[in-house]
């Protein structure tokens, strides 16, 4: 068996329908997986049974824990945009022959079948090349972004993705209405987009009207409710207050800097309190501060003398106090970019191009005209 007739049966078995049919059956059986068969089996899995087990380390080398981005996928999409290539390329060359040898007169459907088919075949195929194009070169990544803060998207933005990686994100309000019956009805956020230090773009985001700037979209996706600390600082006769998120680290000059490690409602039974890890060229080490103190030291006159965890003067020179908790809105943005919608599109438009020849298109070679009474097939009306 020569080269070409290996290459020919190659080719008769990519553009072949029963092979189509198994690819697209293979696809929609991953796709069983990802949205049905992972989620009933998250639910039946005991929690002892942690990342290190066996049945999760399979599941994670067989990416079937993120089925819709495993190279099983992509695998079978390209082989898929092969076998229409191939049945497209078949398609032109009937079509060719079929003008050549002049059987098809102008005005037949028939002129219009092959051509409509072969669009139809290319729009499915670039389609299926966008979408894997933006797999590859694109990315969606989530943010919860405290009311009045800004949050940096270095970490978000993969490297050489999406135009300058130097960007921000600054939520500058967050409001919410709400129903009689007390439901969320609209949530939106106020957002500055900043690149390179500089406010690019201003707009209110909700849900489904997102902001795009360089290809980027910015959506409305989520809310939620973060606990804010006010944490007063006396350090040599001078008070510091410091508006403190979880996770928020501070320089207290030069020599000393803490981090708001946690913040907790209702610790140990005696209420709100903050764990404050601290750092200083004499000292390091945390402490819990609690909001109620006084009345903790009513109840337990030595209750921070005997703990010095909970001391708020345990470090030398420095004091901590807690001295409100408030509950701040947060936004959450969904934050992705799509190269390859702009090929979807193109391929959308290219398969619409070829329904509507293929089905809407009328026969203008199947009227008749009626001579001596009698229909007369062939003839255009």
């Amino acid at each position: 068996m020569g080269v070409r007739n290996i290459v020919s049966a190659s080719l008769r078995l990519l553009s072949s329908l029963r092979f189509a049919t198994v690819i697209l059956f293979a696809i929609a059986a991953l796709s069983v997986v990802g949205t049905v068969f992972m989620p009933l089996l998250s639910l039946v899995v005991p929690p002892s049974m942690g990342a290190g087990s066996w049945l999760p380390r399979i599941i994670s080398l067989l990416e079937l824990d993120d089925i819709f981005h495993s190279r099983w996928i992509c695998i079978l999409g390209v082989i898929l945009f092969v076998s229409l290539l191939a049945c497209s390329g078949r398609r032109v060359r009937a079509a060719g022959r079929l003008l050549v040898r002049k059987r098809v007169r102008s005005g037949d459907k028939r002129t219009f079948s092959p051509l409509a088919a072969v669009c139809i075949h290319l729009g499915v195929a670039i389609i299926i090349a966008g979408f894997l194009y933006g797999q590859f070169a694109g990315f969606a990544s989530y943010v919860e972004i405290p009311e009045g803060r800004t949050i940096s998207l270095n970490s978000v933005i993969p490297p050489g993705q999406g135009g300058d990686a130097h960007r921000a994100v600054r939520c500058d309000d967050f409001s919410i209405d709400y129903y009689e019956s007390g439901m969320p009805s609209e949530y939106r956020s106020t957002v500055s987009l900043i690149t390179g230090g500089n406010v690019v773009r201003r707009g209110i985001l909700r849900v489904n009207q997102p902001l795009i700037v360089d290809g980027i979209r910015y959506y409305q996706a989520h809310y939620n409710t973060l606990p804010l600390a006010v944490i007063a600082v006396d350090h040599d006769g001078t008070t510091m207050t410091l508006d403190a998120y979880a996770g928020d680290v501070f320089e207290l000059g030069e020599e000393a800097a803490i981090r708001v490690a946690r913040i907790e409602d209702n610790f140990m039974n005696l209420g709100p309190a903050v764990r404050i890890d601290f750092v200083s060229q004499n000292e390091q080490g945390y402490v819990w501060v609690f909001l109620q103190r006084d009345d903790i030291l009513r109840r337990f006159p030595a209750f921070f003398s005997r703990f010095p965890q909970f001391d708020p003067d345990r470090f030398e020179s420095y004091r901590f106090s807690f001295q409100e908790r408030k509950a701040m809105f947060a936004t959450g943005l969904s934050i992705s970019y799509d190269p390859g919608i702009v090929v979807v599109i193109a391929g959308s438009v290219l398969l619409l191009v070829g329904l509507f020849a293929l089905y809407c298109v009328p026969s203008m070679g199947t009227r008749r005209s009626v001579q001596n009474g009698s229909p007369r097939t062939g003839d255009v009306i």
